[in-house]
């Protein structure tokens, strides 16, 4: 007992020894049916795939974009941090300088009231004689 049956573009026969497959080719009378509800799912499907495809792309690129400019940026803090470890800072130049400064008119006042405590002196030396 033989069945023969066509799948696709093979004929398919069973014969006593198992199943043997030949190839048929496709001739011109075959066609193919298709809803036109599965076709419009399925280009509808693909549309959403290449959307999402380019979506996830685009936020790939931005990522991927933002990342290096903080990189750039890491390293711009990181080097200037080099150059200035050392340097002096602008607010503790002002300081300094008010320090100096008050240092000197201090200084100046120290001087002052030695010549006062001399001149009293000379004074007191003075008119006690």
């Amino acid at each position: 007992m033989a069945t023969v049956g066509v799948l696709g573009s093979l004929v398919c026969s069973q014969t006593g020894h198992g199943v043997v497959m030949t190839p048929e080719a496709i001739k011109e009378s075959a066609n193919v049916s298709f809803s036109l509800s599965f076709l419009l799912q399925l280009v509808a499907i693909l549309m959403a795939g290449v959307w999402g495809y380019s979506q996830l792309d685009a936020r790939i690129s931005a990522i991927a974009n933002a990342s290096a400019q903080h990189t750039e940026g890491i390293e711009r803090i990181e080097a200037s941090m080099e150059k200035n470890q050392d340097a002096p800072i602008s607010s503790d130049h002002i300081q300094n300088t008010k320090l100096n400064w008050l240092e000197s008119v201090n200084v100046d006042v120290l001087k002052r009231l030695d010549r006062m405590e001399m001149r009293i002196y000379d004074m007191r030396d003075g008119n006690g004689n």
